[in-house]
Protein backbone atom coordinates (compact mmCIF):
# COMPACT_ATOMS: atom_id res chain seq x y z
CA UNK A 1 0.00 0.00 0.00
CA UNK A 2 2.96 2.30 -0.55
CA UNK A 3 2.01 3.37 -4.04
CA UNK A 4 0.52 6.78 -4.70
CA UNK A 5 -0.99 8.44 -7.76
CA UNK A 6 1.77 7.55 -10.21
CA UNK A 7 2.31 3.98 -9.03
CA UNK A 8 -1.37 3.06 -8.97
CA UNK A 9 -2.13 4.71 -12.32
CA UNK A 10 0.85 2.79 -13.78
CA UNK A 11 -0.68 -0.47 -12.56
CA UNK A 12 -3.97 0.43 -14.19
CA UNK A 13 -2.30 1.34 -17.48
CA UNK A 14 0.18 -1.56 -17.73
CA UNK A 15 -1.41 -4.52 -15.96
CA UNK A 16 -5.10 -3.85 -16.51
CA UNK A 17 -4.63 -2.47 -20.04
CA UNK A 18 -7.00 0.38 -19.22
CA UNK A 19 -6.98 4.09 -19.96
CA UNK A 20 -7.17 5.57 -16.48
CA UNK A 21 -8.74 8.82 -17.75
CA UNK A 22 -12.24 7.33 -17.82
CA UNK A 23 -15.18 7.46 -15.45
CA UNK A 24 -14.07 4.34 -13.54
CA UNK A 25 -12.99 3.88 -9.92
CA UNK A 26 -10.13 1.41 -9.35
CA UNK A 27 -9.93 -0.29 -5.94
CA UNK A 28 -6.71 -1.57 -4.37
CA UNK A 29 -6.73 -3.52 -1.11
CA UNK A 30 -3.85 -4.86 0.97
CA UNK A 31 -3.32 -8.52 1.90
CA UNK A 32 -4.59 -8.06 5.45
CA UNK A 33 -7.77 -6.49 4.01
CA UNK A 34 -7.69 -3.60 6.45
CA UNK A 35 -6.56 -0.86 4.04
CA UNK A 36 -8.22 0.30 0.84
CA UNK A 37 -7.26 2.84 -1.81
CA UNK A 38 -9.59 4.09 -4.54
CA UNK A 39 -8.17 5.81 -7.62
CA UNK A 40 -10.47 7.96 -9.71
CA UNK A 41 -9.87 10.43 -12.54
CA UNK A 42 -11.66 13.76 -12.32
CA UNK A 43 -11.35 16.75 -14.62
CA UNK A 44 -7.80 17.99 -14.26
CA UNK A 45 -6.30 15.12 -12.28
CA UNK A 46 -6.52 12.04 -10.12
CA UNK A 47 -8.31 11.70 -6.80
CA UNK A 48 -6.98 9.12 -4.34
CA UNK A 49 -9.14 7.98 -1.43
CA UNK A 50 -7.59 6.01 1.42
CA UNK A 51 -9.37 4.10 4.18
CA UNK A 52 -7.70 2.28 7.08
CA UNK A 53 -9.88 0.27 9.41
CA UNK A 54 -9.22 0.58 13.14
CA UNK A 55 -10.34 -3.04 13.60
CA UNK A 56 -11.86 -5.72 11.42
CA UNK A 57 -11.40 -6.29 7.70
CA UNK A 58 -13.12 -5.37 4.46
CA UNK A 59 -15.42 -8.12 3.27
CA UNK A 60 -14.98 -8.63 -0.45
CA UNK A 61 -17.64 -10.09 -2.73
CA UNK A 62 -16.85 -13.46 -4.26
CA UNK A 63 -15.86 -13.39 -7.92
CA UNK A 64 -15.90 -16.25 -10.42
CA UNK A 65 -13.30 -15.55 -13.12
CA UNK A 66 -14.77 -18.08 -15.54
CA UNK A 67 -18.30 -16.69 -15.32
CA UNK A 68 -17.33 -13.07 -14.78
CA UNK A 69 -19.63 -12.88 -11.75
Amino acid sequence: MRKGFNGLSGIVKEHMDQNQNTNVVYAFINKKKDKLKLLHWRVGGFVLYYKRLEKGIFELPEYNIEEGL
